[in-house]
Order: structure tokens, then C-alpha cells, then sequence
């Protein structure tokens, strides 16, 4: 059930922005959003399994998610 809601979500979504039609360009783009989901679902249970206050987890996946962020940033703005 964890990757069925998000794989119809990527079917209809995919068709209804009129992206490629061609299967490379789409199971290219299921698949990313499937490595993208069990990645964040992954974080969410590491976070959830170190930290017993949710508040302090909620603290601790921000200023992860915005350190993860400006070096993503970073390494793309690096080559131009």
C-alpha cells in the first residue's frame, strides 16, 4: 500500500500534464518518484526510531531537509 497510492498518483499525473509518451521517459519518471518516496520514508523512520519527542523530531527532519537542500544546490551550481 505504500508504493500504490503514489504509483496511481504518478499514472494519472504523468498522462494528464501531457509529459512524453514514450515508456522510457515514463517508467524514468516512476521510478525516480518511487526511489524519492522510499527515500523520505526511510528518513521518517530513522528520525522516528532515534527521537521519542515529536517535536524534536519534527526539528531535527527540518534542519535536515534544509541542510539536504543547500548542498543539493550547491553541487548542482558547482558545475555552471
Amino acid at each position: 500500500m505504500d508504493c500504490l497510492i503514489p504509483t496511481l498518483f504518478c499514472w494519472i499525473l504523468y498522462f494528464m500534464a501531457g509529459l512524453r509518451l514514450q515508456a522510457g521517459a515514463f517508467f524514468g519518471n516512476w521510478l525516480g518518484m518511487v526511489l524519492t518516496m522510499l527515500t523520505a520514508q526511510s528518513w521518517g523512520l530513522l528520525i522516528g526510531a532515534n527521537v521519542s519527542n515529536p517535536r524534536t523530531a519534527l526539528a531535527y527532519a527540518s534542519v535536515l531537509n534544509l541542510s539536504l537542500m543547500l548542498v543539493s544546490c550547491s553541487s548542482t551550481m558547482h558545475g555552471k
